[in-house]
């Protein structure tokens, strides 16, 4: 699963988690701290419209297991209850992450061993 970040008309994406490394235990800090660092910045945050399904689809080639720190439920649950404000791309495209107090909140529930 994917996010974006966007300044103007510049893109860059970068994956949730990283199946099989060492970043996979840290996914939910890491995409906050992301996720925030690109706010500080004015920069906008799409994530996959994918993600927030209950279940993941056979095409997408998720395999469940693969690496057992993960699971899609995880995924699902971590993203389902952050605003969203804006859809792009059709069903199979992106979701606008809201910058509202709601999700910043959220986010820097994952943070908080980083700030001390």
């Amino acid at each position: 699963m994917q996010f974006e970040q966007q300044t103007g008309n510049n893109f860059h994406v970068d994956p949730v988690a990283i199946l099989g490394t060492a970043q996979v235990p840290q996914w939910r800090r890491d995409f906050a701290v992301q996720t925030l660092a690109a706010w500080d910045q004015h920069q906008d945050v799409w994530i996959s419209k994918r993600i927030l399904s209950r279940y993941p689809e056979a095409e997408w080639n998720w395999a469940e297991g693969e690496d057992e720190r993960i699971a899609w439920a995880e995924l699902h649950e971590f993203f389902a209850p952050l605003e969203t404000s804006r859809a792009e791309g059709g069903d199979d495209g992106f979701l606008l992450l809201s910058q509202t107090d709601v999700n910043k909140k959220l986010l820097a529930e994952f943070t908080a061993d980083l700030r001390g």
